[in-house]
């Protein structure tokens, strides 16, 4: 992100307004290092959905949520596990649920701290923004993360193989959602 885009977000009329997740637009990427940390696990949600409202007082909240279920790393055997109770047990809880609470710049990032709901189990977060795109309609991110397994109850892990946090991957695209029009 650069300076100019931080500082044009931060602009109290640039991008005040609701705003709503492009989910066509958007991907959501998770990866996970594997085999006593020899390999790397990628994957991808497909069900994706969201939004935030962007304050005067430069205040951001949002919410985004994502579908257990479309977990998809390319391998159907291994999606199953995934979406079973030992990990994301996405029958009995089908949201992962991202919710942003404040905002505040660190040098040319945001930093977004919130709560990360996953399997019921709802936890502190900050992730990490960096905008690469803002228009007068449109609002793109990229937000980057590790996130802890454990704490929400996450636990399959056959001989111990898999080591260390999750890393969340996302780029963002957002909308506007409202109508109103805001100066540039």
């Amino acid at each position: 992100m650069t300076t100019e885009l931080t500082a044009r977000l931060l602009e109290p009329d640039a991008v005040v307004g609701s705003w709503a997740l492009d989910p066509a637009r958007t991907k959501v990427r998770i990866s996970h290092q594997t085999l006593w940390g020899m390999g790397t696990v990628r994957g991808a949600f497909a069900d994706v959905r969201g939004g935030g409202e962007l304050g005067p007082d430069h205040s951001l909240t949002g919410v985004v949520t994502v579908g257990a279920a479309s977990i998809d790393t390319g391998n159907a055997t291994r999606d199953k596990h995934l979406r079973g109770p030992r990990f994301l047990a996405a029958e009995k809880h089908p949201d992962i649920v991202m919710t942003v609470r404040s905002a505040r710049t660190s040098g040319s990032t945001v930093e977004l701290a919130g709560e990360l709901m996953i399997k019921g189990v709802r936890e502190p977060v900050t992730l990490t923004a960096e905008i690469t795109a803002s228009t007068g309609t449109t609002l793109a991110a990229h937000v980057t993360g590790s996130v802890d397994r454990h704490r929400f109850g996450v636990s399959g892990n056959q001989l111990g193989m898999i080591v260390g946090p999750t890393t969340v991957d996302v780029d963002a695209v957002f909308t506007r959602a409202d109508r109103t029009e805001h100066a540039k």
